[in-house]
């Protein structure tokens, strides 16, 4: 029995040997037929990813879009230079990767690169890079964006940037709250030479007050060479913490961001005007600098400034400064004067003071936001009698708000044409289309012999209107739409 036992086992062990056998030459057989196989589907493959790359190509040759000149493609591209798909991905990158054609377009046309947006959050600069390299020989517009939770490291990608500084016509440092950030950026800008360096903005979205302690004593930034710096705007920092050179700066915006800017002291606002000497365009928003009933206002004469804006928040209510602004500031020349949204009493002030001293008798333009137009009275629009150009932005109940320019409307039973007010007045720029009012003003001004030539109306407002309205207008003025920001 053992003896037979013993054989059916060694029976049973050849056999499984001889299948084990069997089996792995079948595997070794089957995965060479699979490397084959393999070896076929990436041929095919490749040949299917050319023929489709062939198709598409001829499909996109045969698209209406491929018969324009790459000249005027690249003309199209230029538009979208300033967009960004929703991960921030700038939408002339995504166009690059449409097409060969469109690539080569893209990539052969450097005006097309040369605005940058470098995000302090993000470690890579790879595609800024890309941009700076595919932007030559054009000089650039850069922007650092600094949101609140960049880290001190991201300092790095100024590192980045210095050699092109050379090549910047315009550099946007724009930050939430996040002033230590701001600060060393600020104090990277001392020792860097900016040659081509046209336009500074630095925005600074205050939370608090702006930090004394942290920024101390202000630093001189682009002390040794920014000849072509003509324009500054602040928001949210003072002037005397980056303290730029002011020499050939011809447009200045300063703007407090509501409470939060530290104030100058009067002195030095005063002693950057008169650096201002070729300043031709001026914007105020907020209090500035330290200035009391008690203090006596220096008259500085600007004698190129021909565009004077000035803001005032609501919950300001100390009249004296919105006076010494106007004070302080001569503008003989001016052709455009912008009365921004403020407290009414305070702006009642500024009001007053231009009609008693008629301060600007070359004024051509008079720009009034919220409830400016609630303060003009017939003695102030006599006291501006050169203006010619009238904008009015106002949201709320038009036929209130527009009370006040009543005046306008009193030629309406007995037209006097030497007695029309604003009787050089030609174009009207409105936010808000009233038919009533703008009805009633296009008629007495015709009635009067002085009539309106051209209505420019706020393109949101233009596009909620009736045939009917724009036909009525057209038939006697110019219509134009208008977008907003150059209301």
């Amino acid at each position: 029995m053992a003896c037979t036992w013993v054989q059916d086992m060694i029976q049973v062990d050849t056999e499984r040997h001889q299948r084990l056998i069997y089996l792995r030459n079948e595997a070794n057989d089957l995965r060479t037929k699979e490397r084959q196989l393999c070896l076929q589907l990436a041929q095919v493959r490749e040949l299917l990813g050319c023929v489709c790359s062939e198709e598409a190509e001829i499909a996109n040759l045969s698209a209406p879009i491929s018969s324009l000149p790459n000249e005027i493609l690249g003309e199209i591209f230029r538009y979208m230079k300033d967009s960004y798909r929703v991960d921030n991905i700038p939408d002339v990158v995504v166009v690059s990767h449409v097409t060969r054609r469109w690539r080569n377009v893209a990539i052969s046309n450097p005006s097309l690169w040369d605005t940058i947006r470098v995000n302090a959050s993000y470690p890579s600069m790879d595609l800024p890079i890309a941009f700076i390299i595919r932007s030559r020989p054009y000089t650039l517009d850069i922007t650092l964006a600094v949101p609140d939770d960049a880290p001190m490291a991201s300092l790095s990608m100024v590192s980045t940037l210095v050699p092109h500084f050379g090549h910047i016509r315009r550099l946007a440092i724009e930050a939430d709250d996040n002033e230590h950030v701001v600060r060393q950026l600020v104090e990277s800008l001392v020792d860097f030479r900016a040659p081509s360096l046209e336009r500074l903005e630095i925005s600074l979205e205050l939370g608090n007050s702006q930090d004394s302690f942290l920024w101390g004593e202000g630093v001189h930034i682009f002390p040794s060479c920014a000849p072509l710096l003509s324009s500054v705007a602040l928001k949210g920092i003072s002037l005397q913490c980056c303290k730029p050179p002011l020499g050939a700066i011809t447009h200045l915006s300063l703007d407090s961001d509501g409470d939060g800017t530290m104030l100058m002291p009067y002195d030095y606002f005063c002693d950057a005007l008169s650096a201002c000497s070729s300043l031709i365009w001026l914007e105020l928003r907020g209090r500035l600098f330290a200035f009391t009933p008690s203090n006596t206002a220096i008259r500085i004469e600007i004698p190129s400034l021909i565009c004077f804006a000035v803001g005032y928040p609501i919950y300001y209510r100390q009249d004296y400064y919105i006076r010494s602004i106007f004070e302080t500031i001569s503008a003989p020349a001016l052709r455009t004067l912008s009365l921004n949204y403020m407290y009414r009493r305070t702006l009642q002030v500024a009001v007053d003071f231009v009609q008693s001293h008629q301060l600007y008798p070359m004024l051509e333009h008079l720009r009034l936001e919220e409830p400016a137009v609630e303060c003009i009275t017939a003695d102030f629009i006599r006291a501006t009698a050169s203006v010619t150009h009238l904008t009015l932005v106002y949201v709320g109940g038009i036929p209130r708000k527009m009370a006040p320019l009543a005046p306008l409307l009193l030629h309406k039973y007995s037209p006097t044409p030497a007695d029309a007010l604003w009787p050089r007045l030609h174009t009207l720029t409105v936010f808000v289309f009233d038919g009533a009012f703008i009805r009633d003003l296009i008629t007495i001004r015709i009635a009067i012999g002085a009539p309106l030539v051209t209505l420019r109306i706020e393109s949101g407002s233009y596009d909620a209107l009736r045939p009917e309205q724009i036909e009525w207008c057209r038939a006697r003025v110019k219509v134009e739409r208008v977008d907003f920001e150059y209301l």
